[in-house]
This record gives structure tokens, sequence and C-alpha cells, in this order.
């Protein structure tokens, strides 16, 4: 349903992304959704810059159509949503700790779900349902989320 790899981090970029969350539009997912950037075609950050480098290269023949960060605070889940018409999503976990929430697939009927941890970079089709689990811990869940060309 997905791959996995690992793809390193800069070290400033989890506090970074709470100074965003705290000085950006506070766009929430839903009731209980999750605080997520607006969309971003062309990087305005410096501090991210190496990091997106790494996803570029990780990702062969592909392009990186859009992308924005997430931040759930502790209580914070995500709803059952697809990225279609994109035929490939990558989301590169950033900051994880125990109980900060799963991300479940719903493909066909069969579900599957995954513990993310620190760079991990999961890629899977962007007709894919999937949600993010209810974050138990008492930090923030901070991942970036792709939307490809192919």
């Amino acid at each position: 349903m997905f791959t996995q790899s690992k793809i390193t981090i800069d070290e400033c970029v989890a506090s970074e992304v709470v100074k965003l969350y705290h000085t950006l539009d506070r766009g929430r997912g839903g009731v209980h959704g999750t605080w997520h950037s607006r969309k971003i075609r062309t990087n305005p950050y410096p501090w991210f810059q190496s990091t997106l480098d790494r996803v570029a290269e990780s990702i062969g023949e592909m392009t990186i159509d859009e992308w924005w960060f997430n931040c759930g605070a502790p209580g914070d889940e995500y709803r059952w949503h697809t990225h279609n018409p994109y035929k490939w999503v990558g989301v590169l976990y950033i900051q994880t700790q125990a109980n900060s929430g799963a991300i479940e697939f719903n493909h066909h009927e069969e579900y599957q779900t995954f513990v993310p941890s620190n760079e991990d970079f999961l890629l899977f089709s962007g007709n894919t349902a999937h949600r993010v689990l209810k974050n138990y811990s008492d930090d923030f869940r901070i991942s970036v989320a792709f939307n490809f060309k192919s």
C-alpha cells in the first residue's frame, strides 16, 4: 500500500514549523483537525531547502508539484481523505513520539496502519484513502506532505 524509506531532516526544521504554527493562519482540517500550512510550490523557507532537496533526490523521475507542513497538537486527528487527482503522494515525518498518532490507509477495503518514526518517508498512491489517528502524546506531531507529478 506504501513504500517506506528514511530521509535526513535538518535539526532546526521541527522548531521552525512550530513557529509557523504559532504565526500563520490556523487552517484546521475539520472539527478535530491538524493544522496545515498553505500549499507551497516555491520554497520560501531557507531552513527547509536541504531537506527538500533530499526529498527531490529520493523520488527519481517525479517532481514535487505542491507541499505543506502539518502540525498535530495533542488531541488532533485528521479525517479520511485522498489526494486525487495526483498519482503519488509522500509524507515525511519530522517529529513523532510514542502515541502521537499513526497513519491508517484504506485501499479497496484493505486497511493498514503504520506508526511513523522521525525521518520516515512514505510514498503511496494519490487515490489511497488515509487518515491520521488521534495524537495522545503531550507534544506536536509534525510532518510535511507532498503531491507529485509523475
